[in-house]
Formats: C-alpha cells, structure tokens, sequence
C-alpha cells in the first residue's frame, strides 16, 4: 500500500473517532473512569428504635445522604433532633409506626435522642464528613474544601473553621450559603485541616463541628 493510502486511512479513522458520541466512548471505559461522569447514588441510611436503644448508635452518613428512623421496639419511642436546630422530631410513634426520616445536606455532627428513653441513654450522634481534595499537594496547587452538597436552605447557613500549620483554629468562612470553595495554603508547608458545621441563621443554634478533614502541603 502507498504511503498515501496509508495516510489517508490513518485520517479516516481519526474523523471517525471524532464523530462517535462521547457516551458511546464511554461505555467501554474503565469502571474508574464511568464513576466520575454518573451521578453518585447514595443509599438510605436506616436507624432502628429498638428496646430503649438506637440501632446504629453513631451512624456515617455522607453529604446528601438520608437517614431513616424505624420505630421496630416494643414500646413507643421518638426521634428527634437534640439541639435548637428543630432539623426533625417524630413525635411519639408506636412499635411498627411510620418512619421518620431527614436528608443531611451539610457536614456536622447532629446529635440525636428519645426523649422518653435519654436518661437510659437513648441517645446516638450521625457524623456527615467534609471532603478536601486532592489530600496532598504543593504550595502552588489549588484544594477544593467541600462541607455540603447544596447550598444552603432559607434560614440556615454554613461556618467552616481552619487549622492553618502551628497556629489554632480559626474562622475561614462564616454565615455563607455556598457548599464549597477553593483554597490556596498562603501559611507554608505542612498540614491544613478543615471542620464544618450548619447554623440557623436567626437563632445561631448549631450542629457540633464535623470531623476534620487535612491536606498535606509540602
């Protein structure tokens, strides 16, 4: 074959390429690769009111995940929100009663109780974690700080608090709505770490910080 025929195949193929659907491309990719253009499916997380105790005591819940509350005890019991945030509270519900169930939307710890049952201690705490991404890089490199999966709803708002090398926690952003941002480290090199928490915007009731999450610079 001429060296023209050659070249000219070559270019076929290429247009060829160009003109298949990008979904089409990526029906045959690597399974890593499908993971970053579907949207991620996040499974109910289900607490169960068992015999004056919640099952799972502390559960994990990511950003956007929801928790179920199921009444399967023996007696009436009750799910609610411990704090001033008034995020859900079952009322009392009886044994086979309808769940209650919440969409956790920013990172925090949110305690919870039975109000009939606390001094049992019937009580747990849900933690829903903060991404910081990627976990490592250099001083000129750009971190992604992420403490919610939607902006924030009417009424509440979002603090995030940052733990700069050798110095103490302090405020990065505060009363904002936007569930992430970017980040420069401007305090050297060695490691950042990051918490979240959701506010109510009137009352300034708050769930307790999130877990930290840290980037290494260096």
């Amino acid at each position: 074959m001429s060296l023209r025929r050659i070249t000219l195949a070559l270019f076929a193929l290429v247009v060829l390429a160009a003109l298949v659907p990008s979904d089409a491309r990526a029906a045959g990719a690597p399974r890593g690769s499908l993971s970053r253009i579907r949207p991620r499916i996040v499974a109910d997380t289900h607490v169960q009111a068992v015999d004056d105790r919640f099952e799972p005591t502390v559960p994990q819940v990511p950003r956007g995940g929801t928790v179920v509350f199921d009444f399967v005890g023996p007696i009436n019991h009750h799910a609610a929100a411990d704090s001033l945030l008034g995020l859900y509270d079952s009322g009392s519900v009886a044994a086979g009663g309808p769940s209650t169930s919440y969409t956790f939307v920013a990172a925090g710890i949110y305690p919870f109780t039975c109000v009939f049952h606390i001094l049992e201690g019937m009580t747990g705490r849900i933690h829903v974690p903060m991404q910081a991404a990627p976990a490592k890089g250099s001083l000129q490199r750009r971190f992604t700080i992420t403490w919610a999966s939607a902006s924030a709803q009417a009424g509440f708002v979002y603090d995030v608090r940052l733990k700069r090398p050798g110095r103490p926690w302090m405020l990065w952003r505060s009363g904002i709505k936007v569930p992430t941002n970017a980040f420069r480290p401007h305090a050297g090199t060695g490691g950042y770490r990051f918490a979240a928490r959701l506010r109510r915007s009137d009352t300034d009731a708050a769930s307790l910080w999130s877990d930290d999450v840290s980037i290494a610079v260096g």
